[in-house]
C-alpha cells in the first residue's frame, strides 16, 4: 500500500533558530565522564555478542515516524550565480513529514516509503513521495509525478538494497541490523575500544572507534551503553578529525523487546562546524515480530511510468493495459519527449521526420516520372 506523507513547509523564526542551534551545538560537546576501571572495561567481542543477539531477537520490524528536516541557508548550493540570485534556500527553511515507514523482516527483504528532502523555493524540489523496496532478490525504487509530469521507476542491477546507506534509515539498522547481509553489515574488526569513556545525555558510554591508518581521513565512532546492551546512543563520523555526521538515537523501554527507538537527531557539519541540516525524528509507532506482506516488498509500477532496467539496459513505458511501450536506442539518442514516445509504437519514433518528408519526395517525383513518360507515349500513338 502506498502511503502519502503530508509535508508542511514554514520559515524559521530568528528567535526559534537561535535557540535550536544552541541545543544542536549542545549535542556536539562529548562530556568526559569517569572512565570504566580497566578490569570491567568491555570489549569489542563483548559489544558484537550483544548485537548479535538483538539482531537475531527481532526476526520483523516496521517502524513509523514523523520527521522535521532543517535546512540552513544556502545548505543545498552556496553558490551566487543561481537563477535566483543567490544561496538555496536563500533562508533558513524548515520540512515537516509526519510519515516515514521503514520495514524489514529476517530474509533480506527491506521497503521504504519516505518524501523527497528538497526544501521548497526556488523552483526546486517537492512533495515527491518516494518508495523503495528490496525483495531478496530485486532493489527497485518509484517516484511519481511531482517535479516532472509522469512517474520514474528504476530496477537496479544489483544483489542488495539500494537504500542501505541512506543516512535517514542508519539509527535503525544500527539498532536491528548492524551484521545483516545486504544491511549494514558493520565490520567491527577495525574497531577499538577507547580508553576514555563521555556521555551522551547524561549517560556514560564507551567509545568503539574506528582504527584511522595513515592516509586515512574518515573516521568513524560508536558512543554505547554499557548498561543496556551497548545500545548505540550516538554516531560521529569525522573527515580530517572534524565532525561531519552526527546521530543522536533515544530509546523507550518495551516490556517484551527491551529499549527501543523512539526517536533520533540527525546532524549534517559544514568544515567549519557550523550546522548544514539537521533531521529530528519522533518514532509514531512500532511492530516487531509480526508478518509483514510480501507485497510491501514488491514495487508494481502504475501506467504511464517510465521504467529503466539497469539489468538489461532497457527502458520502457507501462501503457494504460499494463502493456509495455518499449523505447529503442534511437528513440533516446534523439531524445524524444515522454508525450511522443507514449503515442507511438516501439520505434515507430526511429524514421527521423527529414528523412520520412525526403522519402515522400523522392516516391512523387518517381510517379511523376512514370506519368509523364504513358502520357508521352500515349502522344506518340
Amino acid at each position: 500500500m502506498v502511503r502519502h506523507p503530508r509535508i508542511l513547509f514554514r520559515r524559521i523564526p530568528q528567535t526559534r533558530r537561535v535557540d535550536r542551534c544552541g541545543r544542536i551545538a549542545a549535542l556536539l560537546v562529548a562530556l568526559c565522564a569517569s572512565p570504566l576501571d580497566a578490569a570491567e572495561k568491555p570489549t569489542v567481542e563483548d559489544v558484537r555478542s550483544a548485537w548479535l543477539a538483538r539482531q537475531e531477537r527481532v526476526q520483523t520490524a516496521v517502524f513509523e515516524w514523523s520527521e522535521e528536516r532543517l535546512f540552513t541557508k544556502g545548505s543545498i548550493d552556496d553558490s551566487s550565480s543561481l537563477a535566483n540570485g543567490g544561496p538555496y534556500p536563500p533562508e533558513d527553511a524548515s520540512v515537516v513529514i509526519d510519515s516515514n515507514v521503514f520495514g524489514f523482516d529476517d530474509r533480506g527483504r527491506v521497503f521504504l516509503e519516505t518524501a523527497a528532502w528538497d526544501p521548497p523555493a526556488g523552483g526546486k524540489g517537492g512533495k515527491t513521495i518516494y518508495r523503495s523496496a528490496f525483495n531478496g532478490q530485486v532493489s527497485v525504487d518509484y517516484f511519481p509525478p511531482a517535479n516532472v509530469d509522469f512517474a520514474v521507476g528504476t530496477i537496479y542491477d544489483s544483489d542488495g538494497y539500494k537504500e542501505i546507506r541512506s543516512i535517514g534509515i542508519r539509527p535503525l539498522l544500527l539498532v536491528y541490523r548492524p551484521f545483516a547481509h545486504n544491511m549494514l553489515r558493520a565490520d567491527l574488526s577495525t574497531y577499538s575500544v577507547l580508553p576514555d569513556d563521555a556521555a551522551v545525555n547524561g549517560i556514560r558510554c564507551i567509545i568503539l572507534r574506528q582504527d584511522a591508518p595513515p592516509g586515512r581521513r574518515v573516521q568513524e565512532s560508536y558512543f554505547l551503553d554499557p548498561s543496556r546492551q551497548f545500545l548505540p546512543l550516538r554516531f560521529l563520523s569525522t573527515h580530517s578529525g572534524k565532525p561531519t555526521v552526527q546521530i543522536d538515537i533515544e530509546f523507550t523501554s518495551d516490556a517484551k523487546f527491551g529499549f527501543v527507538p523512539s526517536g533520533w537527531k540527525l546532524l549534517f557539519l559544514r568544515p567549519s562546524g557550523a550546522i548544514n541540516t539537521s533531521q529530528v525524528a519522533t518514532v509514531q509507532s512500532v511492530a516487531i515480530n509480526d508478518p509483514i506482506s510480501d507485497d510491501q516488498f514488491e514495487i508494481e509500477f502504475p501506467p504511464g511510468t517510465w521504467v529503466r532496467d539497469a539489468r538489461t539496459k532497457d527502458q520502457y513505458i507501462v501503457r494504460a493495459d499494463s502493456t509495455r511501450r518499449r523505447i529503442t536506442p534511437d528513440e533516446l539518442e534523439r531524445d524524444l519527449s515522454y508525450e511522443q514516445l507514449l503515442s507511438s509504437d516501439s520505434g515507430g519514433m526511429n524514421m527521423p521526420r527529414w528523412f520520412l518528408g525526403v522519402n515522400v519526395v523522392i516516391v512523387l517525383l518517381l510517379v511523376l516520372s512514370l506519368g509523364y513518360r504513358r502520357w508521352r507515349r500515349y502522344r506518340t500513338v
